[in-house]
């Protein structure tokens, strides 16, 4: 599982240190680093769907500096489904710079990753 984020690590570079990931790439990244920081116990990433769902209003086709990643529970997780009314686990913002937000169950705050990693996800 380390390699697709080292590829994307080495991959995405567009200057000296900057990290740039697209739409596409979003969810390997997130999803590599809450493996790489064990973020849920074993087997949850196994049984979830990351979806792109926008927390924000504006039109599917507007440009973005970031991607918003809802993490869904699969009904039947042999079968994967794009469906938003799938249970919600959590929600994370990924900036094309390589930063991660947390969705806070409060609505509309965001916090830094590594709270949700030490289990702050209050405000």
């Amino acid at each position: 599982m380390v390699l697709p984020l080292l590829l994307i690590l080495v991959a995405g570079v567009e200057g000296e240190d900057t990290l740039y990931i697209d739409h596409a790439h979003a969810i390997t990244y997130l999803s590599d680093c809450l493996r790489l920081d064990e973020a849920y116990e074993d087997g949850v990433l196994e049984t979830v769907s990351f979806m792109i769902e926008w927390l924000d209003d504006l039109p599917d086709s507007t440009v973005r500096d970031y991607t918003d990643i809802a993490i869904r529970e699969l009904f039947d997780p042999g079968e994967p489904v794009a469906d938003d009314s799938l249970p919600l686990l959590d929600r994370f913002r990924v900036y094309k710079d390589g930063r991660i937000l947390y969705s806070s169950p409060i609505q509309g705050f965001l916090i830094p990753y590594e709270d949700f990693l030490r289990g702050i996800t209050n405000i």
